[in-house]
């Protein structure tokens, strides 16, 4: 399978109201790390642990996410562009059980060498939102 990769990204939706007529999906912009003519499927899984923070998060120390991906996204190409992930269940769910910090773990679904690319919050016109 290659290295194992990661990619984990949080956010805090205190104050923003989640209804049941809502769609929630989680946007990143995106690549494959080589100029190869493959596609990769990637995940976004729910992690129930967000009070890491980005300083101290290591493979270590990564908190756990759940074995069942909430979408899939095929990532193609060496060319920058957005993908989008259906996380309305899983935000709907810890929203209301009164949990406002939403965390996810995106990682490869199948084995492959190639290696998916996302733009962090760092990242001015490229950071990862949910919409």
């Amino acid at each position: 399978m290659g290295k194992a990769r990661e990619s984990h990204v949080k956010f805090d939706l205190t104050g923003v109201p989640v209804t049941d007529e809502q769609r929630v999906k989680l946007r990143m912009w995106g690549r494959l790390a080589d100029d190869v003519d493959e596609s990769v499927a990637v995940g976004v899984y729910p992690v129930a642990d967000a009070t890491w923070g980005e300083r101290w998060i290591t493979w270590n120390t990564r908190p756990a996410s759940g074995a069942t991906a909430l979408d899939s996204e095929t990532v193609s190409g060496a060319d920058l562009r957005m993908y989008e992930w259906d996380v309305t269940d899983y935000v709907a769910g810890e929203k209301a059980a009164g949990r406002d910090g939403i965390a996810f773990a995106l990682k490869r679904t199948a084995a492959s060498t190639t290696i998916p690319w996302f733009h962090s919050g760092e990242a001015a016109s490229y950071a990862p939102v949910l919409v």
